[in-house]
Parts: structure tokens; C-alpha cells; sequence
């Protein structure tokens, strides 16, 4: 699997909890609009990372506009020489950002504990760092499951995935140890995630078309006639009260700057002076890595 590594993601995330049978009503219907991804299926390999009396959980569960976290991601268990990914996610007004790096899997620990000789000397590296900084975060669980992931025909970066056989431990807290654990979920429990690129207008709309189109795939016609009102109001509703949308006097604005830079606060004062409010939006390598956007 030769696929080029993407450091940085920004998206809509939203998780549903199914039942297998579900699960086969609706990839039946995703047939026409959806394949298998370049990923096809995955064991996802994680280790979380949280203070000592669980704070970061503990922020999750409060549901707050902003909260944060750290792991360890391998697919698949990792053998000696092999890398894994150190992620930092954040969620912030409901989009959630991630940016990752990769490591040694028998250097991940050091280095999140400290040892700066094993820096990866970029600014996702200094994002993980200040981030350990403040929480100073150890291992505390493994999260594993058996991922399939499918991407939409019409947009790419429509991705559906469905995790089943999610299992965790609280100890052997070490990738290369291998993949087991009690399970968290019934047998018969999918957890589906759609992950789309866009504002919260655009994954509403997605979602509801789906809906539309499953409906009227396994022969509702009556609900899916119902259903497409329905949506066609809400959708009206949105639009003239502009939800999920941007502010009519916004602007976006890219930058271009060097991988060493550190650019957190560099333009703070520039927009305080000229702005009323500014907020970073997203940050993505550019130019084979040389560059950030």
C-alpha cells in the first residue's frame, strides 16, 4: 500500500452507532455511490495518551467547544523497524483537525515522554511537544478495531467507514505487543463515521441525501416523497437563516510560509490591528513538505 502519508485533515466528523442488519441496508445502498477506498480494510492499532487523573477524557465527555488529544496509531501491529503515527486531534466548533507525524514504534514513548533527541524538528512536532508541555500525558488504554472504509464516486472525500470488534486494555500499553483486548461493544454493534471536508450546511445536506436515496433504494416511496419535503424545508430554512454558512462580510485568507517556521502568534498582531475577529482555520504541507499553507 503505497499511499502518499497526509500529515494534516480538516473535516466534519459525525459517529452513528448500528446494528449489522443496518449496516447491510445501508451498504446495499451505498453501492451505486460508493466504493471500497485505497485503504480497503484496516486493523487501527491505538494507544490514547491522558493526564493522570483522565483529564482529557474527563474534557471529552463535557462536550466543549474546543478539546484535544493524543495517540499513537499503527494499522496493524507493528514489528521492529516499523513507523507509527504520533496524532494530535483537535475538535473545535464542531470541525475537527488532525495532524500527525511519524516515528520509530520503539521511539514513540520516548519521545512523547521527553526525549527531544528524537524530535521530528517540524512544526507538527512542536505542536505534539507544547502539547506534552501542558498535559505531560502518559499511556492509558489501547483502542483497537477492524476498520472498512469506502469513498464516494462523486467526491473523493466523502468517506464512510464502520468499525466492528472494538476492543481496548489498560495494559501492555506497547503497540508491538500485539492486539487484543476485551471487547467494548455487543457483537452485533457497527460504529459508522462520515467524514467529509466543508462546512456543516454541506455534511447536513450529504447526510440527508443518503437518507433520501436509501429510502427510495429499498422501495419507501411513500416515506422517501415525505422525507424529500421534509428535507427540501429544513434545506430552505438553513439558507435563509444561513446555517452552517459563513459570515457575508468574511474572508479567507491563505499563507504560505517555510516547515521550520513557527508560526503560532506570528500574525496575531497584524490581525488584532486590521481584522474585528480572525481564527485559524487550517494548516496543510505544500511543495513535497517544504511549505505550509
Amino acid at each position: 500500500m503505497e499511499a502518499k502519508v497526509q500529515s494534516s485533515f480538516k473535516r466534519y466528523e459525525e459517529k452513528y452507532m448500528l446494528t449489522m442488519e443496518q449496516q447491510k441496508m445501508l451498504l446495499k445502498g451505498m453501492k451505486e455511490h460508493m466504493k471500497p477506498d485505497i485503504y480497503g480494510k484496516t486493523t487501527n492499532c491505538n494507544i490514547y495518551y491522558d493526564t493522570d487523573n483522565w483529564e482529557l477524557i474527563r474534557k471529552s465527555i463535557e462536550k466543549p467547544v474546543y478539546k484535544e488529544k493524543l495517540r499513537v496509531r499503527s494499522y496493524g501491529v507493528p514489528k521492529k523497524g516499523d513507523t507509527v503515527f504520533v496524532e494530535i486531534k483537535k475538535k473545535f466548533d464542531d470541525v475537527v483537525y488532525k495532524r500527525r507525524t511519524t516515528i520509530a514504534a520503539e521511539d514513540s514513548e520516548k519521545y512523547l515522554a521527553g526525549d527531544k533527541t528524537l524530535s521530528p524538528g517540524s512544526q507538527i512536532g512542536n505542536e505534539i511537544e507544547w502539547f506534552q508541555k501542558i498535559y505531560k500525558a502518559k499511556p492509558k488504554v489501547y483502542i483497537a478495531y477492524d476498520r472498512t472504509s469506502f469513498a464516494g464516486f462523486e467526491d473523493s472525500e466523502l468517506i464512510i467507514t464502520f468499525d466492528q470488534n472494538i476492543r481496548f486494555r489498560e495494559y501492555s500499553l506497547d503497540l508491538r505487543k500485539g492486539d487484543f483486548g476485551k471487547n467494548m461493544l455487543p457483537e452485533d454493534t457497527v460504529l459508522m463515521e462520515i467524514k467529509i471536508p466543508g462546512t456543516a450546511r454541506e455534511i447536513t445536506a450529504i447526510f440527508m441525501a443518503m437518507a433520501l436515496g436509501l429510502a427510495t433504494g429499498m422501495g419507501y416511496i411513500t416515506l422517501a416523497i415525505i422525507f424529500f419535503i421534509i428535507m427540501a424545508l429544513f434545506q430552505l430554512a438553513m439558507c435563509t437563516f444561513n446555517f452552517g454558512g459563513a459570515s457575508g462580510n468574511g474572508r479567507d485568507l491563505r499563507i504560505t510560509i517555510p516547515e521550520d517556521l513557527d508560526y503560532e502568534g506570528i500574525f496575531d498582531d497584524i490581525f488584532q490591528k486590521y481584522t474585528t475577529s480572525a481564527r485559524l482555520e487550517s494548516v496543510k504541507t505544500s511543495n513535497l513538505g517544504t511549505l505550509y499553507e
